[in-house]
């Protein structure tokens, strides 16, 4: 079958590419190449910098957002007459619940889809474009590695970025959940992180981290290879580019839920 067929060819041609990406570092590392410490850093701004207002007012936003959804769940008969101490029980349970799931499953897999959405497509289209320009068949002809080139920076800075994202995207969406529990509940903003953080465990903390690492080699490399797979001839060269960034879209989003699914399941 062709689907399957080219399926089978991408995940060659994503294998094929991560190796030069290995090897390119490789190179750098024992000084026989560059790895162009200036494009890293400059991919690491506008991975984690340049959006960095805009990703910190949603995980605040998604804070309270959880926290609100407590008062959504239909209370038990009699429950607004709970005693002070029972109230606080419940209270505390809930955002017990919320430590651990915000922790493990909602900020990774939430950061992971918007960074895919945005600089996993701003890959997938510069490739696309130098692809259809035939740039990248000129580095080749100067003896440039496109992968050491123009992926291995984008590969580097979203591993930096996107796990220094997680980590603050926890602390920022923990304050919001809060925050939230101190208005409604008049819980302090101290006992609420202390309850929200109760019943996490190292194991919590790290496989955050750890999505995070597996998001942003999949997601540099899946752009990768549908930027660097173009054909210039099967159409104009913008419908040729922006079918080529709506499949990385789609093709990370898949790789995301499948990564996560096998987090919850293992």
């Amino acid at each position: 079958m062709p689907s399957v067929r080219r399926a089978v060819e991408e995940v060659g041609f994503a294998a094929d590419l991560l190796g030069d990406c290995l090897a390119e570092l490789g190179r750098g590392a024992l000084g026989r190449g560059a790895l162009r410490a200036r494009a890293v850093a400059a991919e690491a701004f506008e991975i984690g910098v340049r959006p960095l207002r805009a990703i910190s007012f949603l995980a605040v936003a998604i804070g309270l957002i959880l926290g609100a959804s407590t008062t959504w769940v239909p209370a038990p008969a009699g429950f607004g007459r709970l005693p002070p101490l029972e109230a606080l029980a419940s209270a505390r349970t809930s955002m017990n619940f919320i430590g651990i799931l915000v922790l493990r499953e909602l900020t990774p897999l939430l950061l992971a889809i918007f960074v895919a959405s945005r600089s996993g497509v701003a890959l997938t289209a510069r490739l696309g474009a130098m692809r259809v320009s035939h740039a990248i068949d000129a580095l080749v002809v100067m003896g440039i590695s496109p992968a050491g080139f123009i992926v291995l920076p984008s590969l580097l800075a979203m591993l930096l970025a996107l796990i220094a994202l997680t980590v603050w995207c926890d602390m920022l969406t923990l304050a919001g959940t809060a925050l939230w529990f101190s208005w409604r509940a008049g819980i302090s903003t101290r006992l609420g992180i202390a309850y929200l953080t109760e019943q996490v465990s190292m194991r919590h903390v790290l496989i955050g981290p750890e999505k995070a690492l597996c998001f942003a080699i999949l997601i540099p490399v899946i752009a990768a290879v549908n930027g660097s797979r173009l054909d210039a001839t099967s159409g104009g060269e913008s419908q040729t580019v922006a079918r080529a960034a709506t499949a990385a879209v789609v093709q990370s989003l898949v790789a995301i839920i499948v990564v996560t699914l096998v987090f919850a399941v293992a």
